[in-house]
């Protein structure tokens, strides 16, 4: 039986009669009788006015010539050809589609012509159907109790996650579990150590920024990761220049470069690599010491000597020796020249000899 409620929303009666029910095809009614619709009350349009036809429903006016699709169709109200209103439904998916029961609006300020804002009738009418036409409808959603405020109720459903302590607004699904205080805050079902919250997760590494792949990379750049990700893939920081691969903390300093390469911040002869004490004075020393000659570099060659500087980890000897052929090893001085080093350049040692004689040092 198709039953067609109409509901006012205003404060004051309005009569319908001369107004036209129709759909978005060839079926129309014009109602012929005064039909009023109390202040916030209802009326019940009827297809069949027979009660024992028509489940019991008592209606205030019965149309004909307009019939309603059980699945879908389209109800629309005219009054002196203004629209009033339109209800389009489709029988699912966007509309309810039930079998012995009828729609009910969840609100009478929703938008009735939005799907989503209809439910199913639960309250039995009749002989066996489910309604409420001529009274107010029933309620679309469960009646959901919260004690404590806390936005969660304890019936769960369409009310949402079930709060397990309605008495404390500090306990809820959406709360964060407290480690040490035996409550289920979060209510998961554990507590405390119980709780996969409070349970130790695996531990990240510190990840430095490492875009010139040196294996060393920015102090002030990192991620704590699980793994190494993009660029952060150095396990060590301390890199200066990001840019180069040879400029890092493991690499050599060059002591004429301009460039800070192992990253100590000193440059050139500014760094204890770079820097030697003034050679002594003659003679032969206390034994052997472990000496290391480094960034030997021509400095200038003239027609007939040139000028070799080099650095070294230990103060500079006083002699170097020279001779006009290789020697694999010193031996026992035969014609080997001496002549004296010396301070230059800074803090580099010079050594000036015959060109064509190659120098040593011990």
């Amino acid at each position: 039986m198709i039953r067609d409620p109409c509901y006012n929303t205003t404060n004051h009666d309005i009569d319908i009669q001369y107004c036209d029910i129709r759909d978005n095809d060839t079926d129309s009614h014009t109602i012929s009788n005064s039909v009023v619709i109390p202040s916030l009350g209802y009326v019940v349009l009827a297809r069949n006015g027979n009660t024992e036809e028509n489940g019991g429903v008592i209606e205030d006016y019965m149309y004909s010539s307009f019939v309603l699709g059980n699945a879908s169709d389209e109800i629309i109200l005219e009054c002196d050809t203004v629209e009033i209103d339109r209800v389009e439904y489709d029988g699912g998916p966007n509309f309810p589609n039930p079998d012995g029961a009828s729609m009910i609006l969840d609100d009478p300020a929703h938008d009735n012509n939005i799907g989503s804002n209809w439910c199913v009738s639960t309250s039995p009418f009749g002989d066996g159907d489910l309604g409420t036409p001529g009274a107010q409808n029933d309620t679309c959603w469960e009646v959901c109790t919260d004690n404590d405020q806390d936005g969660y109720s304890i019936e769960g459903g369409g009310c949402g996650p079930v709060d397990c302590d309605d008495t404390r607004p500090d306990v809820n699904p959406g709360a964060t579990e407290v480690c040490d205080n035996g409550l289920d805050d979060d209510c998961d079902g554990y507590t405390d150590g119980d709780d996969p919250d409070c349970q130790p997760g695996p531990s990240c590494t510190d990840y430095y920024k490492d875009e010139d792949d040196d294996t060393y990379g920015l102090t002030s750049d990192t991620q704590c990761l699980l793994e190494p990700d993009g660029d952060y893939t150095a396990t060590r920081g301390g890199d200066c220049d990001d840019t180069s691969p040879d400029v890092n903390p493991a690499a050599t300093e060059i002591c004429d470069d301009g460039i800070d390469n192992d990253c100590d911040g000193y440059v050139d002869d500014n760094d204890s690599d770079c820097q030697v004490s003034p050679p002594g004075g003659p003679g032969g020393g206390a034994g052997p010491i472990s000496l290391r000659i480094f960034n030997e570099t021509n400095k200038e060659i003239y027609p007939n000597r040139a000028i070799v500087t080099w650095f070294t980890n230990l103060s500079a000897t006083s002699r170097v020796i020279y001779d006009t052929v290789s020697h694999s090893t010193l031996g026992t001085a035969p014609n080997y020249g001496y002549l004296p080093s010396e301070v230059c350049l800074g803090k580099r040692v010079c050594f000036s000899f015959p060109l064509a004689f190659e120098e040593k040092q011990r």
